[in-house]
Formats: C-alpha cells, structure tokens, sequence
C-alpha cells in the first residue's frame, strides 16, 4: 500500500543540515537522491523500515544513495499518520563512525 508522503519541519531542517554539509557540487544531485529514497519508502513502508534501538524503537529508514563516487549512507524516522493513509519523516540523520 502506498502512502502520502509529509516531511515535517524537523525533518526538513535536518535534511538542510545534511545537504548543507556536502560540497556544493553534489547538493542537487543528493537531494533529488534522498527524495527518491523517500518515495520508496513512501510506497512500501512495512518492507523497507526497521525498528531501530537508536531511534527508541521508532521506525528508521536506511537513505542510501551515490553522488558522483561517494556513497551516502543517511537514516529517516517515521511515523505512520492516523488513518495510516500518510506517513510523516520525523528526523533524517547520519551516524558518526
């Protein structure tokens, strides 16, 4: 089943923050990347989230995309809306290794 997909201001901060840290060569291209990432997510929600002890137990969705030769790996929380005809990105961020 697929879902309206809704970014919360949290959310979108959070994505500025990232894409704000990549060299400005690779920002548009990122983006369009992470937004087609959510897409999917969007369209098959119970498949592609996991619980995730980092996130509280909150469903995280891996955002994994390639600019150029360097590999991305980001996450997003989510939630699905009542009605569960939406399901809203909470936060979207990447773990320091």
């Amino acid at each position: 089943m697929s879902y309206e997909l809704v970014i919360t201001v949290d959310a979108e901060l959070d994505l500025n923050r990232l894409i704000d840290n990549l060299p400005k060569s690779r920002r548009v291209r990122a983006l369009e990347a992470v937004e087609e990432c959510l897409r999917d997510l969007a369209a098959d929600p119970a498949n592609l989230g996991v619980r995730s002890p980092i996130t509280l137990s909150r469903p995280t969705f891996p955002v994994r995309f390639k600019v150029d030769d360097c590999h991305y790996d980001w996450f997003a929380t989510f939630v699905f809306q009542p009605g569960e005809t939406e399901i809203a990105i909470t936060h979207m961020f990447r773990l320091q290794l």
